[in-house]
């Protein structure tokens, strides 16, 4: 009995682990469909090679290429904590 509640609760963590891996995927798939669009927007206000560089020092601009750099930047940090996050489920 003792080890069959053993291997329940054992159960039960592996699911909500998998059920947070699971999120944490959909959160980066989410971060990397912004970066995406963001950078098409970066690219359709004029800005012609996006390197981190670039993304850094428009973040303060206005317009476009602003509000798009903040989003490239944020997505990106979230993405990686989150990733961090789902490779630390693993261990």
């Amino acid at each position: 009995m003792v080890e069959k509640d053993h291997q329940e609760q054992k159960n039960v963590s592996y699911g909500a682990k998998v059920v947070d891996f699971k999120q944490l995927s959909k959160n980066v798939s989410s971060a990397k469909s912004t970066i995406l669009e963001s950078s098409a927007a970066m690219i359709s206000a004029g800005i012609g090679a996006l390197y981190w560089w670039t993304v850094v020092g428009l973040i303060g601009a206005t317009g476009t290429a602003g509000l798009a750099a903040y989003q490239i930047y944020s997505a990106s940090n979230s993405a990686k904590a989150d990733m961090k996050e789902a490779y630390n489920l693993l261990k």
